[in-house]
C-alpha cells in the first residue's frame, strides 16, 4: 500500500491558544488541566492566549471583552494574560472554528487548547461538536482539557497511544516535546487487536471463506509490536533522557477506546497522547477512538488530527 509521507506543520511556535467561553462557567479546566496549561508557561516557554471567538454582532466588544476577562481573572487569579475576543458578524460566511484556526496560525501557535463538551444535554452536543470539528480542521495538535469533579491522578505521567505507524511516529515526537515540562514517565501504550474486529465471525460463515486463525495473528502482531516498542523507548530517551519509559503491550481481542482508558486508569495517568490519523482504517477507527477517549472527560488528551499531519 502507497503511504503519502507526513508531517506535522513546521514553523517558529511560541505560543498556545487556548480556547475559551466564559458563558460556559461550568466548563472552567479543572485542577489537572489548569495544571498543564501552567507548564507550558513556565520560563516563558510559551505564551498561553486565551481566546473567544464571539459571533453576537450586536453585542459591544468592550463589554464581551470585559467578561472574558473576568471569566480569565476568576478561574486563573491572574497567572494567565488577558483575553483576546474574535468577533465574528451574525452574517459572516466564517465558522467559529475556522476564526479560531486562522488566529492561531497568525499567533505561530503550536497547539489549541479547548475544553470539550461533558455526557448529556443540548449545550453540550454543541460543545462537542465544536471541538471535533476544531480537531478535523486544525493544523495543529489539539488538547482537550477536562472540567468534571477532580480526581487522584499524576499529572506527571503521561501515556501515548499508537499503532507504531510513521505518522503516529511523528505525533509522538511532537507529544514527547508537549510533555518535557511536567511528564516524568511516558508510557508507550500498543493494543494488539483483529483489524476486522467486528466482521471477522460474519466473514467467515460465508461460504467457501477461509478459516483465520485470529490468535495466531494476534501472537505474530504482539511480537512485531515488542520489537517496535524498542526503538520508540530509544526514540523517548533521547528528547526526555531524566525520564522513565514504560511500554504497555496487550493482545485481546476487543474496541480500542475502552482499552486505552483502562489502562490509563490502571496507570494512574495525567495526559493522554494520540493521532487521528493511524492504522488501515484511520478515518473509520481512530478518528471515533480519538473523540471517544476525550469525551470520557477521564483525563487532558492531546490529539494531533489529520491535518496536523499535513501531506
Amino acid at each position: 500500500m502507497y503511504m503519502h509521507k507526513t508531517s506535522i506543520v513546521s514553523r517558529k511556535k511560541n505560543c498556545l491558544i487556548w480556547a475559551i467561553d466564559p458563558h460556559e462557567k461550568n466548563l472552567a479546566p479543572d485542577d489537572i488541566s489548569f495544571e498543564i496549561l501552567e507548564s507550558q508557561n513556565k520560563g516563558n516557554r510559551k505564551k498561553i492566549i486565551p481566546t473567544y471567538v464571539a459571533n453576537k454582532e450586536n453585542a459591544k466588544s468592550e463589554d464581551v471583552t470585559t467578561e472574558a476577562n473576568k471569566y480569565i481573572e476568576k478561574i486563573t487569579a491572574g497567572q494567565i494574560d488577558k483575553a483576546v475576543v474574535l468577533s465574528i458578524p451574525n452574517r459572516a460566511n466564517v465558522s467559529p472554528v475556522k476564526k479560531l484556526i486562522h488566529f492561531a496560525k497568525q499567533k505561530g501557535a503550536e497547539l489549541i487548547a479547548v475544553s470539550s463538551h461533558g455526557k448529556t444535554g443540548l449545550k453540550r452536543l454543541f460543545l462537542g461538536s465544536f471541538a471535533e470539528n476544531l480537531l478535523k480542521e486544525s493544523p495543529l495538535p489539539v488538547l482537550f482539557l477536562t472540567h468534571d469533579e477532580p480526581r487522584s491522578y499524576a499529572s506527571q505521567k503521561v501515556l501515548f497511544a499508537t499503532d507504531f505507524s510513521k505518522e503516529s511516529k511523528k505525533a509522538f515526537k511532537e507529544f514527547l516535546k508537549f510533555s518535557k515540562p511536567f511528564a516524568y514517565e511516558v508510557i508507550i501504550y500498543h493494543l494488539v487487536t483483529d483489524p476486522y474486529f467486528g466482521i471477522t465471525a460474519g466473514a467467515t460463515a460465508m461460504a467457501g471463506a477461509p478459516t483465520i486463525d485470529i490468535q495466531s495473528e494476534l501472537n505474530e502482531g504482539e511480537a512485531w509490536a515488542k520489537e517496535q516498542s524498542k526503538e520508540w523507548t530509544r526514540l523517548a530517551t533521547a528528547v526526555l533522557p531524566d525520564v522513565s519509559v514504560k511500554t504497555v503491550i496487550q493482545n485481546y481481542l476487543g474496541p480500542v477506546a475502552p482499552s486505552i482508558l483502562e489502562v490509563a486508569s490502571t496507570e494512574n495517568v495525567g495526559v493522554i497522547g494520540m493521532t487521528t490519523s493511524v492504522g488501515i482504517l484511520q478515518k473509520s477507527l481512530f478518528g471515533s477512538v480519538a473523540q471517544s477517549v476525550f469525551r470520557a472527560q477521564f483525563c487532558p488528551v492531546w490529539v494531533a488530527g489529520s491535518k496536523a499531519l499535513r501531506t
